[in-house]
């Protein structure tokens, strides 16, 4: 189920209805965007400069600093919201429209990985193919055509096809059986980069780790953690076992809360689970919750399993397999 951390934005007559999107935040409240709003206004003069908002973008959503276009438009956001005002500075209401723009720009952002079905990559592979088979000269065009955000990554592209895709065809051509392996490569490998962010510092984490401290005792309840996880990173509000696991993983005083040096510990969890749980669902073909052997048997090379035959393929499958 897709929960939402927060509402949409209303719109009206296709522009955002700042009134409303002040309220329309579910889980940051009016008081923890007020604790946000003064974690960055340094100088206290209660009013936030392009500068101040360019860092609590970067410290609160780090996942940005990788992706040029959506900090740029967010800034350009901002711009206008400053211009707006007479002092050129974001003051608090304004701040509160700002993090409801920052939430559903970062929701739309973020690079989707659903798998794309067979008729799909069929009109890819045919738009450049010439009697079944695709020129390798073509195959960054036809993957374009599927995934254009790797316009600025082709290498991936290559290095997916000369890692993990099987060669069956001759000569400088691939055929749609080899097309379907490339796209299933960079299918796993979108899901990998979605993920794939700088680690947050300490001086960072305890920064998030106030703002969520809502009682200041120094702990967070699982209910906090939530919050506080998916603010970091939004993608994650589809996948609520991922954050459980790392709760459960680093509450290592079993109290039931999460203290501060446990806090940075579940944001590393965090990065360790979201990949395994990518890779499962990357094995798990036909999405029953398990691995089959002939699942594992297509997919063993992603979890760094290198064998020579079946049969070692069998007895790794059966070590790891639990009845």
């Amino acid at each position: 189920m897709d929960k939402r951390v927060y509402s949409r934005i209303p719109k009206k007559s296709g522009k955002l209805t700042q009134k409303k999107a002040i309220t329309t935040t579910e889980e940051l409240d009016k008081a923890q965007i007020k604790k946000i709003f003064d974690l960055f206004d340094y100088n206290g003069n209660g009013g936030l400069s392009l500068a101040e908002i360019d860092r609590a973008i970067v410290e609160l959503y780090p996942h940005l600093v990788y992706y040029d276009t959506a900090k740029t438009d967010i800034i350009k956001e901002a711009q206008k919201i400053a211009k707006k005002s007479k002092d050129g500075f974001i003051n608090f209401k304004d701040f509160n429209y700002f993090i409801d723009y920052l939430h559903d720009y970062c929701e739309k952002a973020v690079i989707s990985t659903k798998k794309l079905d067979e008729v799909q990559v069929k009109k890819a592979f045919d738009f450049y193919s010439n009697e079944g088979v695709l020129p390798l000269a073509e195959v960054n065009k036809a993957v374009l055509l599927l995934y254009p955000h790797l316009k600025k990554d082709k290498s991936a592209i290559m290095q997916a096809y000369n890692e993990k895709v099987p060669k069956f065809s001759q000569g400088d051509f691939i055929n749609f059986k080899e097309f379907e392996y490339l796209i299933d490569a960079l299918h796993y490998y979108n899901e990998k980069a979605e993920f794939t962010t700088r680690k947050l510092s300490k001086i960072q984490v305890k920064k998030i780790f106030d703002v969520f401290d809502y009682n200041n005792d120094g702990t967070l309840s699982y209910g906090e953690i939530n919050k506080a996880v998916v603010i970091l990173y939004p993608h994650l509000s589809k996948d609520e076992s991922v954050i459980m696991r790392a709760y459960k993983a680093a509450d290592v005083s079993r109290d039931g809360v999460i203290d501060f040096n446990e806090f940075g510990r579940l944001i590393d969890l965090l990065h360790y689970y979201n990949e395994l749980s990518c890779i499962f669902k990357r094995l798990d073909i036909d999405d029953n919750g398990r691995i089959d052997f002939e699942e594992f048997k297509k997919g063993h090379d992603l979890i760094g399993i290198s064998v020579k035959s079946n049969t070692m393929l069998k007895e790794k499958f059966d070590e790891i397999c639990v009845p």
